[in-house]
């Protein structure tokens, strides 16, 4: 691999997740999908060039919402020139979310910057300069100082949900509720567009989740920055370090984890053996289907033996033990009510930290 010239957000928001699959994107020409996006990936390019362009019409035009029917002429229009094929079921999606897009309202005098592309110079620990580059999808101003960022999520993904679960439309504040790659564009993009624009004291991270309607928001400050462009700046200086090194450098080393789900495309090639790479390692339509049987099996098998246990220990008294010392009993729950099941006696808070020992001892029930 040759040195980079500059360090996109993307590339480096992958080399966290797991820097094995970003190694081999790096050596995959043309710029294939293959990232973290699985088969959704030309369909979330085509459907960001469709809102691009709408975005540019409604600028022109002056004009701040798009009708369905003259959204879907452009929709086709951008179609045809893409260089990707979408299947029928995708062709069927992008016509929904384009839909979904018109719903929202594009003020075009505060139209900062669409798909435009920005860099700036961030130093490391080594005192060495980079450049980072980002290409948020839209910049919008909200005076007095501040710069809304706008991301689209097309995917399928959830970001984690408050208690009460938010209605179609509602704007949920808070970094902690953003997507997972939120986290990460809210401090690269906040960082490139304040330096794009002095004159912002904040930036705003808005992630508009098409499909369900959500809207997740968080902040950044100016005064923020310096810690912020630290921890990126390590960042870039240990991607360079991993390019110097090569193929064999220890920074590549995969990272297992709920990220395995997502079709990786490195998946057969990963020394982590698929039982040992966390939640993620269903890695197709027949592997969900196949794990979803034994599933519904070790459920039902754990039910019963709950409500034999739990008639047991309503008969005698007796409260059943598992071999680590922890029992099966009637405890409070954080809610206030009761309910039989796991409980370690030396918590005393009404928490289970043994159920995961019950539901292995309902699967090895089950197998047997």
């Amino acid at each position: 691999m040759k040195p980079l010239e500059s360090y996109r957000q993307s590339i480096l928001a992958g080399f966290e997740v797991c820097a094995r699959r970003t190694y081999h994107s790096l050596i995959t020409p043309d710029d294939l999908p293959v990232g973290y996006v699985g088969s959704t990936g030309d369909l979330g390019t085509v459907a960001h060039a469709v809102f691009a362009e709408i975005l540019r019409t409604l600028r022109k035009h002056g004009e701040s919402q798009m009708s369905t029917q003259e959204a879907v002429e452009v929709m086709r229009e951008v179609q045809a020139r893409a260089d990707v094929v979408l299947p029928a079921d995708e062709r069927e999606d992008l016509k929904m979310l384009t839909l979904r897009f018109c719903e929202y309202e594009w003020p075009p005098n505060r139209i900062l910057a669409i798909e435009q592309r920005l860099a700036t110079e961030v130093k490391g620990q080594d005192g060495k300069p980079r450049i980072l580059t980002g290409q948020p999808d839209l910049l919008l101003a909200h005076p007095p100082a501040t710069v809304i960022i706008c991301d689209y999520k097309t995917g399928w993904g959830r970001a984690k949900e408050p208690r009460q679960k938010p209605s179609e439309g509602e704007v949920v504040v808070g970094k902690q509720y953003l997507s997972e790659r939120g986290h990460f564009q809210l401090d690269i993009y906040g960082l490139l567009s304040l330096r794009a624009y002095p004159a912002a004291q904040e930036v705003i991270l808005r992630e508009l989740h098409l499909r369900s309607g959500q809207i997740r928001e968080a902040r950044l400050h100016r005064d923020e920055l310096e810690h912020v462009e630290r921890e990126v700046g390590i960042q870039m200086q240990l991607l360079e370090r991993a390019i110097s090194e090569g193929d064999g450098s220890k920074l590549w080393r995969p990272r297992p984890g709920h990220q395995c789900l997502r079709q990786c495309p490195v998946a057969r090639s990963c020394p982590i053996p698929a039982e040992q790479r966390g939640v993620g390692a269903i890695e197709s339509q027949e592997d969900a289907d196949d794990q979803a049987a034994r599933y519904q099996v070790v459920d039902a098998v754990r039910q019963q033996l709950r409500e034999g246990l739990k008639a047991y220990h309503e008969a005698t008294g007796h409260e059943p033990a598992i071999g680590d010392g922890k029992v099966l009993r009637w405890h409070e729950t954080t809610s206030g009510g009761q309910s039989f099941g796991v409980a370690d006696p030396s918590n005393g808070d009404g928490s289970e930290p043994g159920l995961e020992d019950a539901f292995r001892a309902a699967a090895e029930a089950a197998q047997s």
